[in-house]
């Protein structure tokens, strides 16, 4: 993964983006694990990357390297994830990971 790339899996170097298109009609939740540094989640549509719409600095269970986003999506919509680092979070190693929840 280089700088400012489409990457998937494990990355380290910034800022990696990642790209998601929704099987159906429901919910994506992406997140990132780490154990140490700062990290952000941001999110964007596909053809608007200069217009963020979801943003994420939750810093989950007391590590600033967990984030997640909650996204509402219907089938065939793709969005772009960029995760960043945050203050001394640049360069920090992490795991993205992504569910998706089907509408019933």
């Amino acid at each position: 993964c280089r700088k400012n790339c489409i990457c998937e899996g494990r990355c380290h170097r910034w800022d990696p983006w990642f790209t998601y298109t929704a099987p159906g009609n429901g919910l994506l939740m992406f997140s990132t694990a780490g154990d140490q540094g700062d990290l952000v989640i941001e999110a964007f549509y596909e053809g608007r990357l200069d217009q963020q719409i979801q943003y994420s600095d939750q810093d989950r269970n007391n590590s600033a390297a967990n984030e997640r986003i909650l996204m509402d999506l219907v089938e065939g919509q793709t969005v772009f994830l960029k995760v960043r680092g945050f203050g001394s979070g640049q360069g920090t190693e992490f795991t993205a990971t992504s569910r998706f929840i089907e509408d019933e």
